[in-house]
């Protein structure tokens, strides 16, 4: 079962004053969401004056939003499925496993390996 990366959106306050701190808001799950965000930390005289569009007025030109990819949950293989991709014996994996050659969970009575750590692994093994 593979997961994806959600795509999430971040609001982020540039200010060009000097006195004014920079900050971000993250986690917004729609791009008009994060804009709705920025919209209700306009200056009061800014949402008077471009009550219309406040999205238009000068402090709206301090924001910007953007898209950022939200990391998943870690992804695992067994240590059989590790075996049958390499096309060896899982002893050998048990064997790698135990030697720290390959970063490995036990659950229960299960080895779990995190798929980054499977690549790492070939990245190391890999002849030049």
């Amino acid at each position: 079962m593979k997961k994806r990366n959600k795509i999430k959106f971040e609001a982020i306050f540039l200010p060009d004053d000097k006195g004014k701190e920079h900050f971000s808001k993250k986690g917004f799950s729609s791009e008009d969401s994060a804009w709705n965000y920025v919209a209700k930390h306009i200056c009061k005289g800014c949402k008077r004056d471009f009550s219309n569009n406040p999205l238009k007025s000068f402090c709206a030109a301090e924001w910007m939003v953007k898209s950022y990819e939200e990391k998943s949950e870690k992804d695992f293989i067994t240590a059989s499925e590790v075996a049958d991709n390499l096309k060896v014996n899982i002893m050998t994996i048990y064997r790698y496993i135990k030697a720290g050659k390959l970063k490995a969970y036990k659950i229960g009575k299960e080895f779990r390996i995190d798929k980054a750590e499977f690549n790492n692994f070939l990245d190391k093994v890999k002849t030049k």
